[in-house]
């Protein structure tokens, strides 16, 4: 299994209670309900996605996308690179990022650079030029994690318009980074990243996307940055439990 990569054990969602009482009670429990069913879909989603992973190279690529390949899918790039060196497996989870519709020939915003340095984040990945999201990266990577739902149905609206045969195929591979959320835990991760994502918790369970607010709204951008850990730890998680136990050990001379 991946503990030859990491040892790390899926965590479950906790279950609500369905407690009779009166109308307010009843109230709060639908609100429960509701929340177990989006973490019942939210896990089948995940789940949907190791079936096009293959293991075979000993490594994986993932792309993470978002509008303007400006912040968060460079954010996500970054934490995801730090969480799975963190894991010993930062040669086997090879990220990249890029954009629907990059802002060709603009910088990151300053600020960014300071979120790089705080979060420990290279600085390569927040200054490099826009990429822009192709068709063929379908084929180059092994999974498209996609930070909003706006981002997941533009690419799945290209593989319609080139590829109409093969939607189920990619549609395995497309996936939202929030689907791993709760696959997240602090096991993995540093202690300065797990204190961080602890914020994250109360809000992940009801989140389908990862929004970008104003840098300038400083308690937003902390809580997307914290969701963005959760959901990169899970991602790391999720991907290294996926690698099979009859799989050979990696020999570079062979």
């Amino acid at each position: 299994m991946s503990s030859r990569l990491v040892s790390a054990a899926a965590s479950s969602g906790s279950d609500a209670g369905m407690d009779e009482g009166p109308s307010s009670s009843q109230a709060s429990c639908d609100v429960d309900t509701v929340g177990d069913a989006l973490l019942q879909w939210k896990m089948a989603r995940m789940t949907e996605g190791g079936q096009s992973l293959d293991w075979g190279r000993y490594h994986l690529q993932v792309m993470f996308v978002d509008r303007y390949h400006m912040v968060r899918a460079r954010l996500v790039e970054g934490l995801f690179t730090r969480i799975a060196s963190w894991n010993g497996a930062g040669l086997a989870l090879q990220p990249h990022s890029s954009g629907i519709d990059p802002a060709e020939g603009d910088s990151p915003p300053s600020r960014l650079l300071e979120e790089a340095g705080r979060l420990r984040i290279g600085q390569y990945i927040v200054t490099e030029p826009p990429t822009r999201f192709q068709r063929s990266d379908l084929d180059m990577h092994d999974m498209i994690v996609a930070v909003d739902i706006g981002v997941r149905d533009e690419i799945m609206r290209m593989v319609a318009d080139e590829s109409p045969d093969e939607q189920s195929t990619y549609g395995h591979k497309v996936r939202l980074l929030m689907d791993f959320a709760n696959y997240g835990s602090a096991s993995n991760l540093e202690d300065e990243l797990a204190e961080l994502m602890e914020s994250a918790l109360p809000g992940a369970r009801s989140s389908l996307e990862i929004e970008r607010p104003y840098m300038r709204e400083w308690a937003a951008w902390r809580s997307m940055v914290a969701i963005m850990v959760l959901s990169c730890s899970g991602l790391v998680r999720f991907l290294l439990d996926q690698y099979p136990d009859d799989l050979p050990d990696y020999d570079p001379v062979d």
